[in-house]
């Protein structure tokens, strides 16, 4: 296994401004890279921190260019790694500490949620750094999540709910284009692309400039 995370170190930046909030108890960075992150210090639990980020870009961005993998990439990405790491490796080079990240997508916005213990917070870091910039193309991984959909996909029809729930949404959307993706048809799944997945990964994530970051826990606010 690599003994990083991170192949090599971002960029350092720096800290425009700060600003104190005392009704809450938090400190809010501005920083040069765009990104905001308010601090708040907690002793509910003296051995855990909370990481939140949310952006502005959604599901719905994707509706009118690629809806079929912009739906489904936050499920497609993690399947195929990050970095040099499988989705198996990346497990183990985590074993034995506490960090752990996940990024998803609402229909009107992006969402990074994490947390760790106190010795691990730099990992936290380096681990939300590596899954939003760095997302890993692998065929043969991507395959197997075709072939998990497709399974799913034909199970699901089997089911009387699926006539159901279809002609519900048609008659509720009218067909518009913005009628949500509940059952992917086979033509919606031989759309699902992985470079198509991986630039709408990075379209969202990889750049987070604009990102309104939380952390809470058992952190230090200078």
């Amino acid at each position: 296994l690599p003994k990083s995370l991170l192949s090599a170190m971002p960029k350092s930046g720096s800290v425009v401004s700060t600003s104190d909030d005392a009704r809450f108890g938090t400190q809010t960075l501005t920083l040069s890279n765009g990104i905001t992150v308010t601090i708040k210090s907690t002793d509910f639990k003296s051995d855990e921190i909370l990481l939140y980020g949310m952006g502005k870009v959604g599901t719905e961005n994707f509706v009118s260019s690629d809806k079929v993998n912009g739906r489904y990439m936050e499920e497609i990405v993690p399947q195929m790694g990050y970095g040099v790491f499988t989705p198996s490796a990346l497990g183990d080079f985590l074993a034995g500490k506490y960090a752990n990240v996940d990024l998803a997508l609402s229909p009107t916005q992006s969402h990074v949620s994490g947390s760790s213990n106190v010795k691990d917070f730099e990992t936290l870091l380096a681990l939300t750094h590596l899954k939003m910039t760095s997302p890993r193309k692998d065929e043969e991984l991507f395959k197997g999540v075709i072939s998990v959909v497709e399974s799913q996909m034909n199970n699901v029809k089997l089911e009387p709910q699926y006539a159901f729930m279809d002609s519900v949404s048609k008659a509720i959307y009218q067909n518009d284009v913005r009628m949500p993706i509940n059952i992917p048809s086979a033509g919606e799944i031989a759309t699902m692309d992985p470079d198509k997945c991986i630039k709408i990964h990075q379209e969202v994530f990889g750049n987070a400039e604009g990102f309104q970051f939380f952390v809470v826990g058992n952190v230090l606010i200078s």
